[in-house]
């Protein structure tokens, strides 16, 4: 998220550049939320540097973020959602977990890289958002996207390591999430990774 910022200079509010492809920047916004749901971004605090740094009053300032945020992309969010009702669930079972000890590079400025770092963000706070994912299923596959997200920020990932935390995350939850905001975020993510780890797919 911190790439997206623009911090407050003065007494001005801070600016947030989202991405300009529609799905990326509805993922980022995604994540943020997830931040502010777990505690890492403080929501008020977020919303007074970014959104009304000239007003003291706490209803202002949350409004000013719910018009100018949390509105929006809910509404980007029911679009989304409607245009990919009838997409088909991903079938990943050519994804499997490689045996090969293969170390790759990542070029983190790579649109392959982005997309999927985003992807991984969105589909996370898809899988907190979820109502329908119990807690304790909820908290393993956060860990385990987690885990994924911290693999990806080397210059170099191991294969067998990326798909030994990653792919049985993804397997678990398309078989319980068709047709949710879930399974269209791991559908999302799945076409990410195709082109950033193809050998990944057998």
């Amino acid at each position: 998220m911190t790439k997206f910022l623009r911090p407050q200079s003065g007494m001005g509010a801070g600016r947030i550049d989202w991405p300009d492809e529609r799905e990326h920047r509805l993922g980022a916004q995604l994540a943020l939320l997830s931040q502010f749901a777990d505690g890492r971004v403080e929501g008020w605090n977020f919303a007074h540097d970014y959104f009304d740094a000239s007003s003291r009053n706490v209803d202002e300032i949350l409004n000013a973020m719910t018009q100018g945020l949390i509105q929006p992309m809910l509404d980007e969010l029911e679009r989304y959602l409607r245009r990919n009702l009838d997409k088909p669930v991903p079938k990943i079972g050519s994804l499997t977990v490689p045996a090969s000890d293969r170390v790759v590079g990542l070029d983190h400025n790579s649109a392959g890289y982005t997309g999927t770092v985003s992807a991984l963000d969105a589909l996370e706070a898809a899988v907190v958002a979820s109502n329908s994912i119990a807690d304790p299923d909820k908290e393993r596959v956060v860990s385990e996207l987690g885990a994924s997200q911290r693999l990806l920020k080397s210059r170099t990932v191991r294969i067998a390591a990326i798909g030994a935390v990653l792919v049985p995350a993804l397997t678990w939850l398309v078989d319980i999430t068709a047709g949710t905001a879930v399974g269209l975020a791991v559908e999302a993510l799945i076409e990410q990774l195709k082109l950033l780890l193809p050998m990944l797919f057998s």
